[in-house]
């Protein structure tokens, strides 16, 4: 997918990308919000515990140091969650990722995905919200917002006939949702 060939992809595909950047930035609960072609973030990072002071590094610019490894292939990263540390604090982000970022993040996840067959963690931050990516395109709908506190997501979509609508779900709705979907996929001819 090139960033001229964004408007074309399904939501699904667009959601994951953007997913497993946050999943690589560790991010917990978030709000993404839809502004032209673009995708806001605003969320929170889980950072391990401050190091000794002789040794800290600010979180924000340890974040966006990954992240511009991760968009400009700078060296290799591995986008698989870190194990969490012991101790965690919470460092706020606000990011902001154009139609190209999607499509470098789409194709650097395609190739990791194709290296490692199987059935992926519908419980990741990628796949939940390349399910509700799936939920919406089906419906025909457009995303607005998508948050998450937790273990529940709200979903503000705006639906054919220009009404909005918020959907409160919980994790394990969009797990059911999630397996739905590869069930679907598994039928296909």
């Amino acid at each position: 997918m090139t960033g001229d060939d964004y408007q074309s992809a399904p939501l699904a595909r667009r959601l994951r990308a953007v997913g497993q950047a946050l999943e690589a930035l560790r991010v917990q609960d978030f709000e993404l919000r839809v502004s032209g072609d673009d995708y806001l973030v605003r969320g929170s990072q889980a950072t391990p515990a401050a190091p000794p002071p002789q040794t800290s590094q600010p979180a924000r610019r340890s974040a966006l140091g990954t992240l511009r490894r991760i968009l400009g292939g700078v060296e290799p990263i591995d986008l698989e969650p870190p194990t969490p540390p012991r101790a965690q604090e919470s460092q706020q982000l606000e990011l902001r990722f154009t139609a190209d970022d999607i499509a470098k993040l789409e194709r650097q996840g395609q190739s990791r995905r194709q290296a490692s067959p199987g059935m992926p963690d519908l419980h990741s931050l990628p796949q939940v919200l390349r399910t509700i990516g799936d939920y919406l395109d089906r419906q025909g709908h457009e995303l607005a917002r998508v948050g998450k506190q937790g273990q529940n997501i709200t979903i503000e979509h705006g639906m054919p006939d220009g009404q909005r609508s918020v959907e409160e779900r919980t994790a394990s709705s969009i797990y059911d949702l999630s397996v739905r979907m590869y069930l679907r996929r598994t039928d296909r001819p």
